[in-house]
């Protein structure tokens, strides 16, 4: 979704929330920024995504993502391994841009670069991706997309990877993303879930300090 009277350039120096979801070779590793504005006279979440793959990959199992990486939706890494020193410099150079209020992580392969970010300033908390963890952050994103609340610059990545996404819901009604059935990549709507969770967390927070009860 996008409208010509808002420019993601209108977002610099705005707070925002992370999500970040990492792989080490032929996976995407997503970072999304979420922001939630009054635009228009209606609540819109504007989603900035950045992704970046090995450059030896980026022909894979019948995906070429040369058109993104050359419009510059997808960056890349040298050689055939993710270079996290290279994603941490960026995240910390965009986080001048746009700070974040806190960034929601999958552990898997975040053992070097979150200790870093941390090191930086920036809070971050890990996530599980199955059971309860991301169930009222998978439902609070259905929501946020299927009400085109959402603005996210006409990036392609972002709608395949949402076309991809298969939900998973186990046995107990939990809701999540579900990567072994997803055929195609869901890495940046994992990031993008995990965002969304991250402001979950902040508008609970919220609502106790302001004393509402619910139930």
């Amino acid at each position: 979704n996008h409208d010509a009277r808002f420019n993601h350039k209108d977002l610099e120096g705005e707070f925002c929330w992370g999500g970040m979801d990492l792989a080490q070779t032929r996976d995407l590793n997503s970072y999304a920024k979420l922001f939630k504005m009054e635009l228009w006279g209606k609540t819109r979440f504007p989603v900035l995504l950045w992704n970046w793959i090995p450059e030896d990959n980026i022909q894979y199992r019948g995906m070429d993502y040369s058109n993104w990486v050359r419009d510059g939706f997808i960056f890349t890494t040298p050689g055939n391994h993710s270079n996290q020193a290279q994603i941490l410099e960026w995240i910390k150079e965009d986080e001048e841009r746009h700070p974040t209020r806190r960034v929601h992580y999958d552990r898997y392969l975040a053992e070097w670069l979150v200790p870093a970010m941390s090191e930086s300033g920036i809070e971050c908390v890990p996530r599980a991706l199955v059971g309860s963890s991301l169930s009222q952050a998978m439902k609070r994103m259905e929501t946020i997309i299927l009400a085109g609340e959402a603005i996210h610059f006409m990036n392609p990545v972002f709608r395949w990877s949402n076309s991809n996404l298969v939900p998973r819901i186990d046995a107990h009604g939990n809701y999540g993303p579900d990567k072994k059935e997803s055929e195609f990549k869901i890495d940046p709507m994992v990031s993008f879930i995990l965002a969304v969770d991250a402001m979950l967390y902040d508008e609970a927070e919220e609502e106790k300090e302001s004393g509402v009860v619910w139930g």
